[in-house]
């Protein structure tokens, strides 16, 4: 019997190429946006018993943002965008001038597949999407254009509308 060659072994890096990826690493963008989704129901299911706060939507932001940054938010699909929308809602009330509507109480994925809000009082919404899902059916009231918009530094296109 021969003995091992450690050396040799780790030269060829195998061990490297054996262990470059876990279970973790092969999964991390799913698991971060799986998690990061469950914590927007968790606050959308809880948040006036748990007396949820601006810090805490900051916070969510943030994640979403570093998810984001990291470019494990692969999935520019309707469901991720509504999880940055629910994380950055303040951000957004100010930049598209809603802010008394802060928070929002009925964000969800519309009909169309476009992330909308309903504003309190239904005095109108807004609906979402990344620049390049933007499409010739996607006006506001009065086929007005969608307006580019950036927020937490993800850059989006939205539109205005009265019900």
């Amino acid at each position: 019997m021969s003995e091992f060659d450690y050396k040799k072994y780790l030269k060829e890096g195998k061990l490297i190429k054996e262990n470059s990826f876990n279970d973790f690493e092969k999964n991390q963008p799913a698991r971060l946006n799986k998690f990061i989704e469950e914590l927007n129901e968790l606050a959308d299911e809880y948040h006036a018993e748990l007396y949820l706060n601006d810090e805490f939507y900051e916070i969510l932001g943030m994640m979403v943002k570093t998810v984001s940054d990291m470019g494990l938010n692969e999935n520019k699909d309707p469901q991720s965008l509504l999880s940055f929308i629910k994380a950055n809602q303040e951000e957004v009330a100010e930049k598209t001038m809603n802010i008394e509507y802060f928070p929002f109480e009925d964000i969800e994925v519309d009909g169309l597949g476009d992330v909308s809000i309903i504003l309190k009082n239904e005095d109108g919404g807004m609906s979402f999407k990344y620049p390049e899902d933007v499409d010739s059916e996607f006006v506001g009231e009065n086929n007005e254009q969608p307006q580019p918009i950036t927020i937490n530094g993800v850059d989006l296109m939205y539109i205005e509308y009265n019900i």
